[in-house]
């Protein structure tokens, strides 16, 4: 079967999934609906899962973009392989896996002959999520976030691919738990993504 000319795939967390958002089921479904309404030939498939690293995107990309016939891979990743563990002592994942993880992903969606494009990593409420309170043993750190999301950025410079800066989209205010947006949050960011996937993916 013929590809669709315009297949966006995002590939992230539950952030991607749209956790937090009660009334339009995330960004990425929101982006999903817009492009129903006035542009049906773009197909939107969101490939976001609760609690996903990079190890775990790593072994379902490649299968989930066949299956979707991508053309367009948009990653948001890797907030979760920040975190640190057991009173904040213990890193889950060090930045120089955490690089080989994302030219990995690269590698594999430049195989699938695919357009790529990151979108950066939002920051947390620390007073919320040092640690979060449904799992004790796991704290996000904004400088650890940070670090990582710098990791992401530099590699994108290096291959001359697009990559999004949302450091600053979100203010406490804008988070349901200190780490996922909530309805506002997430059309926020929805608002500065959509122009950027339209200017930089030709959407």
């Amino acid at each position: 079967m013929k590809r669709v000319s315009k297949n966006l795939c995002i590939f992230g967390d539950s952030i991607a999934w749209g956790e937090g958002d009660i009334e339009g089921g995330g960004w990425v479904d929101r982006l999903k609906l817009y492009f129903q309404k006035t542009d049906p030939e773009v197909l939107v498939h969101n490939q976001g899962v609760q609690s996903d690293t990079t190890d775990g995107l790593l072994q379902r990309f490649a299968p989930e973009a066949i299956a979707r016939r991508c053309t367009i891979a948009l990653f948001a990743i890797g907030i979760n392989d920040s975190q640190m563990l057991i009173e904040g002592r213990e890193q889950r994942m060090g930045a120089d896996d955490f690089r080989m993880n994302i030219l990995d992903l690269i590698a594999q969606a430049q195989a699938l002959d695919l357009q790529i494009a990151f979108i950066g990593l939002t920051r947390v409420d620390e007073s919320k999520t040092r640690p979060i309170p449904w799992r004790p043993d796991i704290h996000y750190m904004n400088d650890r976030i940070s670090s990582f999301d710098a990791v992401i950025k530099d590699i994108c410079d290096e291959k001359e691919l697009p990559y999004l800066d949302v450091s600053q989209v979100l203010t406490i205010e804008d988070m349901s738990d200190g780490l996922h947006p909530n309805v506002l949050g997430h059309e926020k960011l929805l608002g500065e993504i959509y122009p950027y996937i339209e200017a930089r993916l030709g959407l």
